[in-house]
């Protein structure tokens, strides 16, 4: 990364870092030292990121440390990419051990902000999240005072990290209660007596300018006075109080301020359009069926979008329905156009069908399963309405790929291509239909 851009204060901080942490492992360095080599791109980090990755790393005091004193730091190894680590997994797993019936996770540090802003980043679809964040949402007033200023503002960033829209009345709260406890020289947390007073309260308002720069932006004067203080705390060598730790929580707040690395601002247009161009992309879609619409106009938006999808596929069609009778001499032209395609359907078993239209949906079923190579299942258990395209796409709606159902009754559905649901979709198709396959 370069690092031409960062303030004097950031070239001072990582200019002493450096040097101090190499030739040392990373059972000498605190997680958060690592954390801001790996963000301003030293090359040392690479292998101390390697190191806490091997079994190693993880003895009886490593875990209990982690469990026991400071579980906050389970947030940093998963910034540090051991998300999927089998020994992170399992501090997590007895991590959530410590739970209670109320939803609380208590730790000595950060107490249960910091087990929260774990599991947004770890367990987001989880019910233990659900607990600590209504636990956390019932108590934070608990922690509205100088003494667990950095318990506030870490439950801030867990609340920002989960859904800042969705709970960004309770942001505002919080954050309000967080500048309130400002001291008048910039900092926070609890003023006592220490060696070095100023070391003191470096962590506390580190986390403080993460929460409120985040919220409300680096040029806010609450925000602006704490960074300030941060700044003027620096030694001559570039370190605070001569200590990696202090040092690196200090880079951390810096970096939370917009004092690292510059983006040029012709990046930033071609970032915010790619953005942009993203959320078009992988914006869920509402599809329906709606014979009687808006003064007599008909709908068919969830066939339109059903047909188009069919004709983008390039590798992969899979169909759930519980009857079908439209839209397969579309599948059978295409596979006779790409004879790679694979094609997998599951359906109802042909006596099931039934109406108008049942001689047609029972042929239906033969032309396909010949079209696709055997690859038609009847289930008696299906009954997910769902086409999916390749690894790119999915539709799930009420209807079934009948003429019925596309075009004279109500209907709906939503249309994505968010990889997680697509993938976590072809999952749930492939366990049925091997299922049905190996009967």
């Amino acid at each position: 990364m370069d690092l031409i851009t960062c303030s004097d204060a950031v070239l001072k901080g990582i200019g002493w870092l450096e040097p101090f942490a190499k030739g040392r492992n990373a059972r000498q360095l605190s997680l958060e030292t690592i954390y801001v080599l790996k963000k301003l791109g030293s090359n040392l980090a690479q292998d101390f990121v390697h190191e806490i990755s091997s079994s190693d790393f993880w003895d009886e005091d490593t875990v209990s440390e982690l469990i026991t004193d400071d579980s906050h730091k389970l947030w940093f190894l998963k910034e540090l990419g051991l998300k999927d680590n089998p020994n992170f997994l399992a501090a997590l797993d007895e991590l959530l051990k410590k739970q209670t019936i109320e939803g609380c996770i208590d730790s000595n540090e950060l107490s249960h902000s910091g087990p929260l802003r774990v599991l947004v980043a770890t367990k987001p679809n989880m019910e233990s999240l659900a607990r600590a964040l209504n636990y956390w949402l019932r108590n934070w007033k608990a922690y509205s005072n100088d003494y667990w200023s950095d318990t506030l503002a870490v439950g801030v960033l867990a609340l920002t990290e989960l859904d800042y829209e969705r709970y960004k009345d309770n942001i505002r709260e919080q954050i309000d209660s967080l500048k309130n406890v400002q001291h008048q020289d910039g900092t926070w947390g609890h003023l006592g007596k220490s060696e070095k007073p100023s070391c003191f309260n470096i962590e506390p308002t580190v986390y403080a300018l993460w929460a409120i720069s985040r919220v409300d932006g680096i040029e806010d004067p609450v925000a602006q006075n704490g960074l300030r203080w941060l700044k003027n705390e620096q030694q001559e060598n570039g370190s605070w109080g001569d200590h990696y730790f202090y040092t690196s929580l200090a880079l951390i707040g810096l970096l939370a301020m917009g004092e690292g690395p510059k983006i040029p601002s012709e990046l930033v247009d071609n970032k915010i359009l790619r953005l942009q161009q993203d959320i078009e992309r992988y914006s869920p879609l509402f599809c329906n069926t709606s014979p009687l619409y808006e003064e007599g106009l008909h709908v068919k938006s969830l066939h339109d979008k059903i047909s188009i999808m069919l004709h983008k596929a390039r590798n992969e069609i899979r169909i759930a329905s519980p009857f079908i009778d439209i839209f397969y001499e579309e599948i059978i032209n295409l596979k006779r156009e790409n004879q790679n395609l694979c094609i997998k359907i599951i359906t109802r078993p042909k006596r099931e069908a039934e109406g108008t239209r049942e001689r047609i949906a029972k042929n239906v079923i033969d032309l396909l399963n010949i079209a696709s190579e055997g690859n038609v299942v009847q289930s008696e258990l299906v009954h997910a309405r769902m086409v999916i395209i390749d690894d790119q796409e999915v539709i799930v709606s009420s209807a079934d790929l009948t003429r019925d159902q596309l075009f004279d009754e109500f209907n709906a559905g939503i249309w994505t291509s968010e990889k997680r649901t697509v993938k976590q979709a072809i999952d749930f198709f492939e366990n049925l239909f091997q299922l049905e396959k190996k009967k």
